[in-house]
């Protein structure tokens, strides 16, 4: 991809990856959260076949987070869905939400010692409020995550 703000995006998840690597240990409670406009693998997107290597989909993307998640972050909402068709993002142009397709780019990562007190992790597809102004709901749902203490 020749598009700036790819390699723009890819050098930013270079620079988290060597500081989250050169600040904190695997050890620690941490929580990477947010929209990583990146869908982890097949299971997070409606059409695989059609977003192979498009934007969100590439391999250098997914091989980024690959990189955080060998670092020691697990993908906490794959630790009670394993299945696929689970989006945090639809496209409004062509009617994406009401059709399915979808994509997974909203991520909670955490280290170990966070897994192991993590209770849930769910995408609130029906929680959609329009946006300030807009009158229309955000592209993105609620991901939210449950801790014990």
């Amino acid at each position: 991809m020749t598009d700036p703000a790819y390699q723009l995006k890819l050098n930013w998840l270079t620079a988290l990856q060597d500081w989250i690597a050169g600040s904190f240990d695997p050890g620690d409670e941490l929580l990477l959260a947010g929209d990583f406009n990146l869908a982890p693998d097949e299971r997070d997107v409606h059409d695989p076949a059609r977003w192979e290597e498009a934007i969100h989909f590439t391999e250098p993307e997914r091989r980024h987070l690959q990189g955080l998640l060998g670092w020691g972050f697990v993908d906490l909402f794959r630790l009670y869905t394993t299945d696929g068709g689970h989006h945090t993002w639809w496209d409004y142009r062509a009617g994406g939400f009401h059709r399915g397709w979808g994509l997974r780019l909203d991520l909670v990562l955490g280290t170990r010692p966070l897994a192991d007190r993590c209770t849930e992790v769910r995408i609130d597809r029906n929680e959609r409020r329009p946006i300030a102004g807009e009158g229309k709901p955000s592209d993105h749902p609620p991901v939210i995550a449950t801790f014990r203490r």
